[in-house]
């Protein structure tokens, strides 16, 4: 016989002549039960599977009625009410307080409407004692309980109950703030670097760095929020943009003699000083301070490079090509390796979670160097990006996969009851989870049933009749295409007969926008921002 690698449940065995004890005929009792849990958890899933609807008591104001139902809880346990039950909600108020501590307030004190959630849970109690036949030496003589009940309690909760997790929770996870997004701002940055700097080297490979020419008066005054009001300040970005061109302008007139590139116009001081003065007041403007820390730290510094005017005649021409891009020298190195490094160790990190530090790709991804920006480092980068990314993949497909069912709650959500004083106010009933078993779709969507009266029409009613066909072509009544056809008018004229004419509709709509408007009008009346007139 071969042996399991892993075992599941446990099953009794019988055979002639076996000695039958109590655990053996239990052992068959819980196999039966668990089985059934297990379908019940994993298959069909926890709510209300039919009826259990929540109304108030017409004869008592503290009280609802729950009608017949079954639902099943997160653990998988049956939960049948036969008959109506009375509630009433203030004693479970009060017994909410004693058992948990939870201080929801006294619903008959003098306070605003309190909101509560009723709930089912599930509830054992062992019934029907007997005393052992013949007691052994295991046997203390006194009566064990033969059966065990299987019932149900009410409850109230002061929260709703969870939500359970769906696909849209999970690939949510893949996503978060802190992780994904980070992280992928970081990539889309450094790939951008990488991207910039393989122009700027195709350009000098061509040996043909561009003239960076000095804005002239015109293009001042153009970055003015209103030219003929100086005071009215500046547009932001673009008085930085033309700041980041003198800056560079003056690079290449420090660093490349005239003569290499004739084409190009000296620099004159009042562009200097107006630059200079641009600069001052742009470092103090509350658009710098409202930039994000990163582009705050690189535009600041780009501003005291215009202001304090430093030697920037040992610039090389990469370095230029980054100051013409609007980036100092050194920042896109500096950010380059701070945000490559930053994924990096994003990645490890994801890939330990995941119990992969033992794959290739950990050891790849470890031994990526970004302490400088060059070639290797750029193409380094693109291997970084690509593990983000099947990362990011693993992650969205692994959401689809749905994940075993976690029961912490053996209740099920009813209602949403509102209390005032010591009167129940309001029940919502859909404050629930339902279970989408085929009978819940068929009331949902009654296709089938439609398509049934249809058949019970076409095989047990008269004869078919012959009709003829547009083509010539005869054709009995009901055909399949004629079926699914009939089937979706029908349905259709359900609906419309449900939801009215169109002008009852359109009254409904202008109903609910003047309550909107009456709504909005009595808030703002209580929160005395307007006086009724």
């Amino acid at each position: 016989m071969t042996e399991l690698a892993g075992t599941g449940f446990v099953r009794p065995k019988f055979f002639g002549g076996m000695l039958l004890t109590e655990d053996d005929l239990q052992a068959a009792i819980d196999y039966t039960v668990a089985k059934r849990k297990l379908t019940n958890r994993e298959v069909i899933g926890a709510g209300v599977v039919c009826g259990l609807t929540v109304k108030p008591d017409p004869c008592d104001t503290r009280s609802v009625i729950v009608s017949p139902g079954y639902a099943i809880e997160c653990c998988g346990n049956d939960i049948l009410v036969s008959c109506p039950e009375t509630i009433d909600i203030i004693d479970l108020v009060r017994e909410l307080r004693q058992r948990t501590g939870v201080d929801c307030g006294e619903p008959c004190d003098d306070q605003p409407r309190q909101d509560y959630h009723l709930v089912i849970c599930y509830a054992e109690t062992p019934t029907a004692p007997v005393a052992p036949y013949a007691p052994d030496d295991c046997a203390t003589g006194e009566c064990e309980f033969s059966r065990i009940s299987e019932g149900y309690r009410f409850e109230l909760r002061c929260e709703a109950p969870d939500d359970p997790e769906t696909i849209i929770d999970a690939l949510g996870k893949c996503r978060t703030p802190d992780t994904m997004k980070r992280q992928a701002d970081d990539l889309i940055t450094t790939v951008g670097f990488v991207g910039h700097r393989e122009a700027i080297l195709q350009t000098l490979r061509e040996d043909a760095e561009p003239i960076v020419a000095a804005p002239n008066a015109a293009e001042f005054r153009k970055i003015q929020v209103d030219p003929a009001k100086p005071e009215a300040g500046v547009h932001f970005d673009q008085a930085v943009k033309l700041v980041n061109r003198v800056v560079a302008a003056r690079a290449q007139e420090a660093s490349i003699p005239a003569a290499e590139q004739p084409g190009r116009r000296p620099l004159a001081r009042v562009t200097i000083e107006r630059t200079q003065k641009l600069a001052e007041e742009l470092r103090a403007s509350d658009a710098l301070k409202a930039k994000p820390a990163d582009e705050r730290e690189r535009i600041t510094r780009l501003l005291n490079t215009a202001v304090e005017q430093p030697d920037l005649s040992e610039l090389g021409p990469v370095e230029r090509g980054w100051l013409a891009l609007g980036t100092m020298p050194g920042d896109a190195e500096r950010t380059f390796v701070t945000k490559a490094e930053s994924v990096q160790r994003a990645v490890l990190a994801q890939l330990t979670d995941q119990g992969q530090t033992g794959s290739q790709e950990f050891r790849q991804v470890s031994a990526l160097q970004f302490n400088r920006f060059n070639d290797r480092s750029s193409n380094e980068l693109l291997t970084l990006a690509r593990a983000f990314m099947r990362l990011a993949d693993a992650c969205t497909c692994a959401a689809f996969n749905p994940p075993c069912a976690t029961c912490t709650d053996e209740c099920v959500a009813l209602a949403k009851i509102k209390v005032d004083g010591c009167d129940v106010v309001d029940v919502c009933e859909l404050d629930r989870h339902w279970v989408l078993s085929p009978r819940a779709l068929g009331y949902w969507i009654p296709v089938v049933d439609e398509l049934r009266q249809l058949l019970e029409r076409m095989c047990c009613g008269p004869r078919r009749k012959v009709i003829p066909d547009e083509g010539g072509e005869q054709l009995h009544e009901y055909t399949p295409v004629s079926l699914v056809r009939e089937t979706g008018t029908r349905l259709a004229q359900r609906v419309e007969g449900v939801s009215g004419d169109e002008q009852t509709l359109r009254a409904m709509v202008d109903l609910q926008q003047r309550l909107d408007v009456v709504t909005r009008r009595l808030d703002k009346l209580a929160e005395g921002k307007e006086v009724p007139a």
